[in-house]
């Protein structure tokens, strides 16, 4: 609620100004938590000046990438919530890549349809039990490139639609290299909107439900990742409307008590669409 946010936003203050500028080199981890917190409290605040002039300060102070990663999705936020989703989407590709891991330009369809095949090999290669039993990502690196793509992916999907497979195709990738990470949920479940678009709708539906899977895994991102996607894009492939409905609306409570509101917007809209 509002109210929440207020409250929030007055205890990330009140922590900020007892750290002072000297925070930032005598206790930097808390001081990145707090102006991370304090920014993203005045975004959900509706403050978005304020926010923004916040994140240029953490950006300024950050150390190393994966210091950077708080800050770029929070601008990325800002920037879908200002439906400027191609620029959001061009940070998320830049995120990706100064952490490392780029994602590929697909050369042709032929190629993009040789990638896919090449992950569903390894996903079924290890079957959806071995791929829910897998452990979770432990490389910082990693686990940071999944949360960027997997919150990144819905703005690839509208703004560089060319993107988006790759970019899914390599969050999976990495969930079967590295294990389990904060993107891997959603990055499953638009791996599944993928192959029921191509009419693949068995093996669509069964990614949907590996990514429901590590969706209830103690990822704290993962919460409700992947949750809009699945229920919205492939779960009535397989389920009468009624059914789709009824989780949706469900999703859209648990969202609600984990302070989403945009997993809770896009759930009670879908609802009654």
């Amino acid at each position: 609620s509002a109210g929440a946010h207020e409250l929030a936003r007055g205890h990330f203050q009140a922590a900020a100004e007892l750290l002072g500028e000297g925070g930032w080199s005598a206790v930097y981890p808390l001081a990145l938590a707090v102006h991370l917190g304090l920014a993203d409290a005045l975004r959900l605040a509706g403050d978005v000046a304020g926010a923004q002039a916040l994140a240029a300060t953490v950006d300024a102070h950050a150390r190393t990438a994966l210091d950077r990663v708080g800050v770029h999705g929070l601008r990325a936020q800002m920037l879908v919530n200002e439906l400027k989703v191609a620029e959001a989407a061009r940070s998320v590709l830049a995120t990706a890549a100064d952490l490392g891991h780029a994602v590929p330009v697909p050369a042709s369809m032929a190629d993009l349809q040789a990638r896919v095949g090449a992950t569903m090999g390894r996903v079924m290669g290890l079957g959806p039990e071995g791929v829910q039993a897998l452990p979770a990502a432990t490389d910082p690196s990693v686990r940071a490139a999944s949360q960027v793509l997997g919150t990144g992916l819905p703005a690839l999907a509208m703004g560089l639609r060319e993107m988006h497979p790759t970019a899914a195709l390599l969050a999976v990738d990495l969930t079967l290299s590295h294990g389990v990470a904060p993107g891997s949920a959603t990055a499953f479940s638009h791996l599944g909107i993928m192959l029921c678009a191509a009419g693949q709708y068995d093996a669509g539906w069964l990614m949907g439900q590996i990514s429901e899977a590590l969706r209830r895994r103690d990822v704290p991102q993962g919460l409700t990742g992947g949750l809009v996607e699945f229920l919205a894009f492939i779960h009535h492939w397989k389920q009468p409307f009624t059914q789709t409905a009824h989780e949706l609306a469900a999703g859209a409570r648990r969202a609600l008590e984990l302070g989403d509101p945009n997993t809770y917007g896009y759930c009670a809209n879908t609802r009654y669409m």
